[in-house]
C-alpha cells in the first residue's frame, strides 16, 4: 500500500544492493494512493535507479518460496541520459506470481538496460492496472526513446508458465540501440485472455503475449524450450 525498499546512487559512487531472503515476500500495492497525474509516485515495491551522475546502480536479488507482487513493482533503472549503468534482477522463487498490473522491469534512459533472470517452478502472470490499465503487467526490459543503449535480456527458467489477462513478457527498444533477448525455458506453457479493462483489446494488441521488438534497429531474439 505504497510502501517501498530503494536503493539509489545520484553520484559517481556505486548504488547499493537490495537483498531479501525469505519464506513468503508479498508486495501489495492494491489500495495504494498513486496520483492521477504521475501513477507511478507511490507504487509499491522494490526500486534500484541511478541518477544524473555516472555510478553503477545495484542488482536486486531475491530468494524466496514464494514472491507475490500485486500491483506493484520490482523495478531496476535510469532515467536521466548521463546516467550509469542501472542493476540486475534475479529471482529463485518455487512459486512467482504477478497480479493486477504489478511488474518487475529493468529501464534505462541511457546506455543499456540491464538483465532479469528468473528461476521458479511455477510462474503466473495475470492482468493490468484497473485504475491504469495504460500500464500493462508482466516481465519488461526496455530502453527508452533518448536511449542509446541496447535492451536487457530476459530469462526464464521455470516448470509452468502462464500468461493471462493481457499480461505480457517483453523485451523492446525505444531509442537508437537494439532490443533485448528472451530466452524461456518451461516444461508447461499457457498463454491467453485480452486486457479486461481495454475498451478493444484486440485492437491495441492489448492481449496476453511474449514479444521483442525495437523502434528503430534491431528486435531481439526470442528462443523458447518447452
Amino acid at each position: 500500500n505504497g510502501g517501498r525498499v530503494k536503493a539509489d546512487t545520484f553520484g559517481a559512487g556505486e548504488g547499493g544492493e537490495i537483498n531479501l531472503k525469505a519464506e513468503q515476500i508479498f508486495l501489495d500495492g492494491k489500495n495504494s494512493n498513486s496520483s492521477t497525474s504521475n501513477p507511478n509516485r507511490f507504487r509499491t515495491g522494490l526500486f534500484v535507479s541511478t541518477g544524473k551522475n555516472p555510478g553503477e546502480g545495484g542488482s536486486i536479488n531475491i530468494e524466496t518460496q514464494e514472491l507475490n507482487i500485486i500491483n506493484a513493482d520490482i523495478s531496476s533503472s535510469s532515467f536521466n541520459q548521463f546516467a550509469g549503468t542501472p542493476g540486475k534482477i534475479n529471482i529463485n522463487a518455487r512459486q512467482l506470481k504477478i497480479y493486477d498490473g504489478g511488474a518487475i522491469s529493468a529501464e534505462s534512459a541511457a546506455g543499456d538496460a540491464q538483465n532479469i533472470q528468473i528461476n521458479a517452478e511455477n510462474i503466473e502472470l495475470r492482468g493490468t492496472r484497473k485504475t491504469f490499465p495504460e500500464f500493462v503487467g508482466g516481465i519488461s526490459t526496455a530502453t527508452l526513446s533518448n536511449s542509446f543503449g541496447n535492451g536487457g535480456d530476459i530469462e526464464i527458467n521455470t516448470n509452468s508458465l502462464k500468461i493471462l489477462d493481457g499480461s505480457i513478457i517483453r523485451a523492446i527498444s525505444l531509442g537508437s540501440g537494439d532490443a533485448g533477448n528472451i530466452n524461456i525455458n518451461a516444461k508447461q506453457i499457457e498463454i491467453s485472455g485480452v486486457d479486461r479493462f481495454a475498451v478493444d483489446p484486440v485492437a491495441s494488441e492489448r492481449v496476453s503475449k511474449i514479444n521483442t521488438g525495437s523502434l528503430n534497429t534491431n528486435g531481439g531474439n526470442l528462443t523458447i524450450a518447452s
